[in-house]
């Protein structure tokens, strides 16, 4: 942006020199024509003119995937989660403002973190209260299964933060989450107050759910758990009557996640139908998978477009023998835990079981009798806090 005062070149989207502090102009995003200081229409289109800032939301995940902020309304589908601060107005009653305040920094840090790392959108701060969008501003196919993963880990850290002692008295947060169709993106409100819609049952029906949630729980909808496949345990807590809903509603409560390791043996929890073509992939793979049985090492680079049937051509192949064949997969919101599938493989052979005693009875079946070897496994398997592990040469 051209500074007519001192002619010095700023960067786009200033709105004063950097050099000689007088106002610029602004360049209309419809048509890029430069405009003067304080015009409200641009004089090449005659759109109107407004602070970029207020206009675009801020939010987690790739800015080269986000949505068009445009102010012509959408309609998608969802995930809709709402995360409260149980038993906040009693805790404001017990302390001072101050150190409710840092109390309430150290909870919505919490959920920020979990809600970023796996894609979410903090549309919105209400009070203690958070409203976060997975599916927008950027869609991912498991939106549903992001939300609740989310969910766990806002409840599983804030249960560390009260084992820690750094808070000034233990927390806990109610959580719930819907799924469903709305009209997004439509533009509210003037000036810094502007925002994005939401409109549709979705939001309303994930603050009833939310309700219902008692401390340290997660409740969500039926659609939810349907999308969320085999990923998480669930328990059925009842059809409920909801406020400004018609008829009864069914509920779920999250108890965990799922045993299994494999994305694919999540997502057809509820039966495969039957193999269908891929004759000559198949053999190629089971021919692979018999010389490998009988000691002959194999590696096999399977490669193709995603939703392809890659995955269901490996579970077929393994169904010859599925006593020799174990499973290791990668996932997308682990990118930043060491060793990841050998962890969650490992943890699942453990059966419960800790400590070095059962480390060093594996170790020694395999003939490792390194006494370093026992207390890094053990970093490995029992430190569940995602970051990076420095192994030793």
């Amino acid at each position: 942006m051209h500074c007519s005062q001192c002619g010095t070149e700023n960067k786009s989207g200033r709105r004063f020199c950097g050099n000689c502090g007088q106002a610029l102009g602004m360049a209309c995003a419809d048509c890029g024509f430069e405009n003067d200081a304080g015009d409200k229409f641009c004089g090449g289109c005659g759109a109107p003119l407004g602070d970029p800032a207020a206009v675009r939301p801020s939010h987690q995940g790739d800015p080269d995937q986000t949505a068009d902020s445009s102010a012509d309304g959408e309609l998608r589908q969802i995930t809709v989660m709402f995360c409260d601060l149980a038993d906040s107005t009693a805790m404001s009653t017990r302390m001072g403002p101050e150190q409710l305040a840092r109390l309430q920094g150290q909870y919505r840090e919490i959920c920020d973190r979990a809600i970023g790392q796996f894609g979410g959108y903090v549309a919105k701060y209400m009070g203690d209260g958070i409203l976060a969008y997975y599916g927008y501003p950027v869609a991912h196919e498991d939106d549903a299964e992001r939300s609740i993963h989310s969910a766990l880990q806002i409840q599983d850290q804030i249960e560390t933060l009260n084992r820690s002692g750094q808070a000034a008295e233990p927390i806990s947060a109610r959580i719930g989450v819907a799924t469903g169709s709305v009209m997004v993106g439509e533009l509210i409100g003037s000036g810094s107050a502007q925002e994005n819609t939401v409109v549709g049952a979705t939001p309303n029906l994930a603050a009833r759910l939310q309700g219902l949630a008692k401390p340290g729980e997660i409740v969500i909808a039926d659609e939810t758990r349907v999308l969320a496949g085999g990923s998480f345990t669930f328990k059925d807590i009842g059809r409920h009557a909801l406020k400004g809903f018609s008829g009864t509603t069914q509920a779920w409560g999250v108890a965990g996640e799922a045993a299994t390791q494999v994305r694919f043996e999540s997502r057809v929890a509820g039966g495969l139908t039957p193999f269908v073509g891929r004759q000559h992939e198949r053999r190629l793979v089971e021919d692979c998978f018999e010389q490998a049985t009988s000691g002959q090492g194999q590696v096999i680079l399977l490669c193709g477009e995603p939703g392809i049937g890659k995955s269901r051509l490996i579970q077929v192949a393994g169904d010859l023998n599925p006593g020799a064949m174990s499973t290791l997969q990668c996932s997308p919101h682990h990118q930043s835990t060491s060793l990841h599938p050998f962890v969650e493989f490992m943890r699942s052979l453990s059966d419960g079981r800790t400590g070095s005693t059962w480390i060093e009875a594996q170790l020694g079946d395999c003939g490792v009798e390194n006494p370093d070897a026992i207390g890094l496994f053990e970093k490995l398997l029992y430190d569940s806090t995602d970051r990076i592990i420095t192994i030793p040469s």
